[in-house]
């Protein structure tokens, strides 16, 4: 299963871009990985972001559907409505850990109260 592509566009005859599109985190941490790595190698740094939206139906909130991230010529176009999984960072994970440690603490104290 291809979880990414990877386009090689030519823009105004002299201007190259690489745009990588994907919906999968793990093409995404990749990419940055790479970009972050050639960052260090220039002196001024270029960086576009854009974000496209679903349409608001009625009572619902827009989500995020493309990200897309522009670092020199490198493009990311994370179609992030289709992707599998949303990775959470480490604060939410711990949080999450937390409130269910608490709330499992919780039930066995109702157990041996009642």
């Amino acid at each position: 299963m291809q979880v990414f592509s990877v386009q090689h566009v030519l823009v105004e005859g002299s201007l190259s871009i690489v745009a990588t599109v994907t919906d999968h985190p793990r093409v995404v941490r990749k990419w940055i990985n790479n970009v972050s790595n050639s960052l260090q190698k220039v002196e001024m740094n270029v960086i576009g972001l854009d974000a496209e939206y679903t349409e608001r139906a009625t009572g619902k909130i827009k989500r995020a559907a493309v990200l897309q991230l522009c670092i020199e010529d490198d493009v990311l176009v994370y179609h992030i409505i289709h992707t599998p999984s949303i990775p959470e960072n480490e604060n939410n994970k711990k949080k999450k850990k937390k409130k269910k440690k608490k709330k499992m603490l919780h039930q066995q104290q109702g157990i041996m109260d009642g």
